[in-house]
């Protein structure tokens, strides 16, 4: 590229100096010209290629919505395709990710809505994200996410670390509120630790 600019460069300068009725330039003035103007296109960035967004790592191949979660996965994807949106410019290259990042069952249930020849394909990548959303989101999450906070029991084999990370997983999704956590908590901890606590 800097040598195709070179050659237009000295063409040019080939041309204005046949055009001015002062005495032509010698060539050594003509050198000095073009490597001071070979410097400046060397150190002047290159405005023609465009910029590319900071690469964020892929999601998981989702294939059974168990391992990796399916709301984890979807959450991944979607902020794959929002900040790298460079990446894939069209419609098409969107659904063409989306059916790559599942496999095994979860790809078997996109197939066939997937193919252009179908009478009803998929039109967007986010139809395809939806339709596995119908098969593998719980519709019940935080019902079910309550009844499961509301079983939780400290076993006196269990860490208390463990308890509590698994305790504010339940609360977060069964959208306990604040004020309830720590007297839910002191309820659920085993006897020996909340007469421990206590004092």
């Amino acid at each position: 590229m800097l040598q195709a600019e070179n050659e237009r460069l000295r063409a040019q300068l080939a041309t204005q100096a046949s055009r001015v009725q002062s005495p032509t330039p010698t060539a050594p003035e003509l050198v000095v010209v073009l490597e001071a103007l070979t410097r400046q296109l060397r150190q002047s960035p290159p405005t023609d290629r465009p910029h590319r967004s900071a690469k964020i790592s892929d999601p998981p191949v989702l294939t059974d919505g168990v391992n990796p979660i399916f709301d984890n996965w979807k959450i991944q994807l979607q902020d794959k395709l929002k900040v790298n949106m460079d990446y894939f410019p069209t419609e098409e290259a969107r659904k063409a990710y989306v059916f790559a990042c599942t496999g095994g069952d979860a790809q078997t249930h996109l197939r066939p809505c997937y193919s252009e020849e179908l009478v009803d394909p998929f039109l967007l990548a986010k139809d395809m994200i939806g339709y596995l959303a119908s098969i593998y989101e719980d519709l019940y999450k935080v019902q079910n996410a309550r009844y499961d906070y509301k079983g939780l029991r400290m076993r006196t084999t269990k860490k208390f670390t463990e308890f509590q990370t698994r305790f504010l997983q339940l609360a977060g999704q069964a959208r306990i509120s604040p004020d309830d956590l720590m007297p839910d908590l002191f309820d659920k901890l085993t006897l020996e630790l909340y007469c421990t606590i206590l004092p």
